[in-house]
């Protein structure tokens, strides 16, 4: 792995200044890793482990190393994403702080070396956490918009004027004109409450790293419709390329990355048996119920964003899509399902209590796609639940966004 000699020293002496209404502490913008631009490396399991289920520890210990700054940073990101919906009075460094990471990992065009078969495989769900904190950053900064033009005013007053019963006095008129207007102030200053204000510089930034993620996006999807394995394209990889893919297309409005997140949904769907096991998972040995959980994550979270902006994929994909987490959530509490099919022990423990967060965070996303008040009272006591390549404290995205427990341990992942 390479990485570029830039250092965040001037990054972080811009956006660590605070606001004279900060809160005493201070926001401290803190230390990033280095662009990560190249990645190599092979695979993590021994080359005679035919099911990819016997790892390799010096081959392991070589995809972390590579892949571990990547991981450091998404985690920095969605914790700082976290902290900006509940610290509002240090919103606007904390922002400055992220966006200011992420234009420094666009400008040197990180992930733009990507020189093996097994890092082209995995390396989209780094790109996928990178796109959703920045989307995340985003939505606080308010967008430009047209002003509005005389004549837009005049058709909007004509259109009020139209909608008036004709028997309605002239101060009757005037005073549902005046709640209009109220009506439109308190949505502005709620909008303005909820966001920053940015020199002109940062949104120029955001319009290089929406280039960046586009060009990694076509790069992604290239890959997978040229040189994707067959049986990599139908299993977890895809479907963590998939969430990737949507997230920059959210971003970017591009609804052609949109419908291949969703195509890449149904690949993997189209394989499903009947009990709601994946086939491409099952067939990892002792890792089997791992790998189920671990491409259930991605379509879950991705469906979930994908509702939150009116979108989604037809019923039948829907169903299966819940039979797929509906058999994960049994196997999580009996493993003996999925070790009948592999003859092998499963390295998941038994009880959803028992799961570490990060790997049952998308329970949230489930939980907004559709009602169990049973799972949710189960997984309340072991609430925020956080992964930081599905967008970090998904409990607060999807479950309740006042919730306001800050607990930044080890199970960020």
């Amino acid at each position: 792995m390479l990485a570029t000699p830039l250092l965040f020293a001037s990054l972080v002496s811009q956006a660590a200044t605070t606001s004279s209404n900060n809160e005493a502490e201070g926001f401290q913008c803190p230390d990033f890793p280095e662009a990560t631009i190249s990645l190599s490396y092979g695979s993590r399991y021994k080359d005679d482990s035919k099911s990819r289920s016997e790892l390799d520890k010096e081959a392991n210990a070589a995809v972390n190393k590579a892949l571990g700054p990547s991981d450091k940073f998404i985690q920095i990101l969605a914790r700082l994403a976290d902290k900006a919906q509940k610290k509002t009075s240090q919103r606007e460094d904390i922002v400055r702080c992220a966006i200011g990471a992420i234009h420094h990992w666009a400008e040197a065009d990180s992930f733009s070396e990507i020189d093996s078969l097994t890092a082209n495989l995995s390396y989209a769900s780094r790109v996928g956490g990178i796109a959703i904190a920045y989307a995340q950053f985003k939505a606080l900064i308010p967008q430009e918009q047209e002003e509005p033009t005389d004549e837009v005013t005049s058709v909007g007053q004509l259109q009020l004027l139209e909608e008036t019963d004709p028997q309605d006095t002239e101060e009757e008129t005037k005073k549902a004109s005046a709640e209009a207007s109220d009506d439109l102030n308190e949505s502005e200053s709620q909008a303005k409450k909820n966001t920053v204000q940015l020199p002109e510089e940062y949104r120029e930034d955001t319009k290089t790293i929406e280039h960046w993620l586009a060009g990694l996006g076509d790069s992604i999807i290239h890959f997978w419709e040229t040189d994707g394995p067959p049986m990599a394209s139908k299993n977890n990889l895809r479907a963590w390329a998939a969430l990737a893919i949507i997230q920059i297309g959210l971003t970017v409005e591009n609804e052609d990355f949109i419908e291949w997140g969703l195509e890449s949904h149904r690949v993997i769907l189209d394989t499903i048996e009947p009990d709601g096991s994946l086939p491409m998972e099952m067939r990892r040995g002792r890792y089997a119920l791992h790998y189920q959980l671990h491409a259930v994550a991605p379509m879950v979270t991705a469906t979930a964003m994908l509702q939150e902006a009116d979108k989604r994929n037809s019923q039948i994909y829907m169903d299966r899509l819940m039979m797929a987490a509906k058999f994960s959530l049994r196997a999580i509490e009996k493993p003996e399902l999925v070790e009948e099919k592999t003859d092998k022990p499963q390295t998941v423990k038994s009880g959803l209590l028992e799961q570490k967060k990060y790997q049952i965070a998308w329970l949230e996303p489930l939980l907004a796609l559709e009602e169990n008040p049973q799972l949710d009272a189960t997984i309340n006591d072991l609430r925020p639940l956080r992964n930081s390549k599905l967008g970090g404290n998904m409990t607060f995205r999807f479950h309740d966004s006042k919730n306001d427990k800050q607990d930044f341990g080890e199970n960020d992942q």
